[in-house]
């Protein structure tokens, strides 16, 4: 490629150069004379201003050569590492395919080899990469998912993913952690995943942060009975009052962590329940049957007993926590609201889905699929 740009720019320049050769030659016999010549010295006068517009004629024509040939160069260049694209998606789909074969049992080669075309099939599909479906898979696989659980649950969290903004490796760790955490099967998850859709278009929530504070407060949300879609509710009212996604579930946690486990929790704390009219043997009871209600109903006892319900907050939960929990206390119309919105699944079945059809119509999504 040198050599070529060297040859076309030198024959570009003799071309060019060769009327200024010319003048220059001609100023030369001028300049012999003019000792004997006011004419010739007139006439030397203008060989010279044509000499100058030659030359600054002859600059900008090799500028444009320049720049035209840059622009080839740029674009062989453009061409190579447009090329070189999916050869680099290619190896790394191939990686993230020799970690799922690390991890999951497949009983013939010809198994592992249908499970390949199947993801490559997929993103003909579905607006994510290659790479994106295998770091799903392979999240699936990681967290124990069976085998013949794989697909569905990919294809379910790549539409998620495109539902809430998330990649693929963000995607299926929330997907399988779901799943886990609250012993849900697949269709189980994405029903919990339409919840959050659901809650996300009417709070200031995204269904990512709501995945994450699932994500990090649902083992001890689940553990005292809390459904995955009343952890949901309970996030979108935090996050609806402004509380960074992290400060939410760690305060939550708190929450669910004192409240879910009464019997170790201290005299004072006990003391500072029943202060406010709360039994403590009616609210274990009322936990086993309802723990979203039973929470509701605390934080209402706690609004309605005013100061001596904020002060009974902060002897249960300190001066870390009580000022996020008593937004619940404040709140309780927008927390029942939310707890409302998904206590009937018929009410947001199929939310990821709706939502999913819509964003990958986009003309970004769209042209992921021609990747």
């Amino acid at each position: 490629m040198s050599e070529l740009v060297a040859s076309v720019a030198i024959q570009a320049v003799d071309r060019i150069t060769a009327p200024v050769r010319k003048i220059q030659r001609q100023m030369s016999s001028l300049g012999s004379s003019v000792a004997s010549s006011a004419r010739k010295s007139t006439a030397l006068s203008n060989a010279q201003r044509r000499l100058s517009e030659s030359i600054s004629r002859t600059t900008r024509r090799l500028r444009e050569q320049q720049g035209s040939l840059g622009g080839q160069i740029a674009g062989v260049v453009g061409l190579a590492a447009s090329l070189a694209m999916p050869v680099r998606a290619a190896i790394k789909f191939e990686s993230v395919m020799a970690d799922i074969r690390k991890v999951l049992d497949f009983d013939t080669p010809q198994q592992f080899k249908e499970m390949r075309n199947d993801l490559l099939e997929m993103s003909k599909r579905i607006p994510k990469s290659v790479e994106d479906l295998g770091q799903i898979a392979a999240a699936a696989a990681e967290s124990g998912i069976a085998r013949e659980d794989i697909l569905q649950l990919t294809e379910q969290a790549a539409k998620m993913g495109v539902a809430f903004d998330l990649t693929g490796e963000q995607a299926g760790s929330a997907m399988t952690g779901l799943m886990k955490i609250f012993h849900k099967s697949v269709d189980g998850a994405t029903e919990v995943a339409d919840a959050y859709n659901k809650l996300s278009n009417s709070f200031a929530a995204k269904g990512g942060e709501l995945l994450s504070i699932a994500n990090r407060s649902g083992d001890l949300g689940a553990s005292m009975g809390m459904t995955a879609q009343q952890v949901g509710a309970f996030g979108a009212t935090l996050l609806d009052l402004k509380t960074p996604t992290e400060v939410a579930g760690t305060a939550m946690n708190a929450m669910f962590n004192k409240l879910g486990n009464l019997g170790a929790q201290t005299p004072k704390f006990l003391e500072a329940m029943e202060s406010i009219g709360i039994s403590v043997d009616d609210f274990q009871q009322s936990l086993k049957k309802d723990a979203g209600g039973a929470l509701l109903e605390f934080f209402k006892r706690v609004h309605k007993a005013g100061d001596k319900g904020k002060q009974a907050l902060f002897e249960m939960f300190g001066m870390e926590y009580t000022p996020q929990l008593a937004k619940f206390a404040n709140n309780t119309e927008l927390l029942a609201k939310a707890m409302g919105m998904v206590g009937d699944s018929t009410e947001y079945a199929g939310s990821v889905e709706e939502e999913y059809a819509v964003r990958a119509k986009t003309t970004e999504l769209q042209l992921q699929l021609l990747r």
